[in-house]
């Protein structure tokens, strides 16, 4: 019984359904012929998905299989049309997807080197790539995040304990004075998030007036800097959108 769901054949079968599957989707999105939308009211959809948790195995699991993978596809955005115009997320690379299937099934946690050596090397060579096309030198590192918002959330930590030497890690926030960070009025709303997740709270968020294309307004960063530093604040963070959600402005 504990070795049935590790059956290699079983994943071998599966995953040429769920793969010719995928295929077959790539095919018909890229040619246009699914919208790419097929939008479902919440209350209409949530009734497919009310069924009683199954216990045993099914008499059918193949055709089970199919009709989930379908199902799903059947009830998602498309991105890989023509017509999709990019809401936040691009479409993905076939051959990525299958590098995530590499990675899922392993599932090697980079955390420590034993549990991941391959996946650590990869991290670390993708941090170089990444410093290097940004400019950095040598001396440069980073760490890989889940995403953008925690990503931003990360950064602010950093910044944050960067301006307290630590202190706001050990003792809080109630010594020194009032910290500020100032982004973009276009800015990510993750940003004013992770000041309340660290304690800044969201009103120490400065925001930026941004001009006719959507990027922040450097004069007005300027003065708005000045301005805080005068009200007895410390600013530990000036935030440039390097492509806002809204519009793609890149801040100078």
């Amino acid at each position: 019984m504990l070795t049935d769901p590790y059956d290699p054949e079983l994943f071998r079968r599966s995953g040429h359904i769920v793969v010719d599957a995928l295929a077959a989707y790539l095919e018909s999105a890229l040619a246009g012929k699914l919208p790419v939308l097929p939008l479902h009211a919440p209350l209409e959809l949530a009734r497919e998905y009310q069924a009683t948790l199954p216990l045993d195995s099914s008499a059918d699991a193949a055709a089970d299989l199919s009709h989930c993978v379908a199902q799903i596809i059947r009830q998602s955005i498309h991105l890989h049309h023509p017509g999709y115009m990019g809401h936040q997320l691009p479409p993905v690379l076939p051959l990525a997807a299958l590098g995530d299937l590499v990675s899922s099934l392993l599932n090697n946690s980079v955390a420590v080197y034993e549990m991941a050596q391959a996946g650590t090397q990869i991290e670390r060579q993708v941090i170089r790539w990444l410093c290097a096309s940004i400019g950095w030198g040598e001396g440069s590192d980073g760490v890989l995040t889940s995403g953008g918002s925690l990503g931003n959330l990360t950064a602010l930590l950093a910044a944050r304990n960067l301006a307290t030497q630590g202190s706001a890690w050990r003792q809080g926030l109630h010594r020194g004075p009032p910290l500020a960070l100032m982004v973009s009025d276009q800015a990510h709303y993750s940003l004013a998030r992770a000041a309340g997740v660290l304690g800044l709270g969201q009103e120490s968020v400065v925001a930026i007036p941004t001009d006719s294309r959507f990027r922040a307004n450097l004069s007005s960063l300027a003065q708005l800097y000045r301005q805080t530093e005068q009200e007895g604040k410390t600013v530990i963070a000036i935030v440039a959108s390097a492509g806002t959600t809204a519009t793609g402005s890149f801040d100078p």
